[in-house]
């Protein structure tokens, strides 16, 4: 299950329409390594109040994680090619139906993280790259080492006054397998062959279904 917290941070770890940025990196290495911590840190500190409500997760993720995932960009990456088929109001439309059923659906599993422990992996040159990778391992005594690689490109800050392009998350690859991939099939393919206003009442009604569980 704590794999399934990584969908979590990824496709949670989606954005500027579902929530504001706290804090704005130009950095991705140090975003992951701060984000990540802060995150972990909450979750030891508040595990008991998380097993007696774990819908409380659902909080934690909107409150710190959200504001560094750029939902949109994931979101259109899902819509693939339809993209330009669309409206501006059933991209919006779709963008947050989209961000609320990752949030319902990976809060779901967040309580049940389990004191491993965060290691950053060494640092490189991201001068004038638009797509970084920045890989983590999480490592806990007695259970093999979890392998994650983070992926975040650079986009425009939320303030306009600032030039310097700013890193959000947009996938998480776990053991090989990407988030965003997954979704890309998963529902990509129901957008070309059902249209993209009944894929977000589709993910709307299951986020209804989901919150009431």
């Amino acid at each position: 299950m704590f794999k399934a917290w990584f969908s979590c941070v990824f496709l949670v770890l989606f954005s500027s329409s579902v929530a504001a940025v706290q804090q704005e990196y130009q950095d991705p290495y140090q975003l992951v390594e701060e984000v990540a911590t802060k995150v972990f840190s909450r979750v030891k500190k508040e595990q008991e109040k998380l097993t007696q409500d774990p819908s409380y997760a659902e909080h934690i993720v909107r409150e710190d994680l959200l504001g560094y995932v750029d939902i949109k960009y994931s979101a259109y990456k899902v819509i693939g090619p339809e993209l330009k088929k669309t409206t501006p109001a059933q991209r919006a439309a779709f963008v947050d139906a989209f961000g609320d059923h990752m949030v319902i659906t990976y809060s779901n599993v967040l309580f049940q993280y389990d004191q491993q422990t965060l290691k950053l992996g060494s640092r490189k040159d991201v001068t004038g790259q638009k797509i970084v990778s920045v890989p983590v391992s999480f490592v806990q005594d007695g259970a093999p080492e979890i392998n994650v690689v983070f992926k975040l490109r650079a986009g425009k800050s939320q303030n306009k006054s600032n030039k310097t392009p700013v890193w959000r998350v947009f996938d998480v690859i776990t053991e090989g397998v990407s988030l965003l991939t997954t979704k890309q099939s998963e529902l990509g393919g129901l957008i070309r062959k059902q249209g993209i206003d009944e894929v977000t009442e589709q993910l709307i009604a299951k986020n209804n279904a989901l919150a009431k569980e």
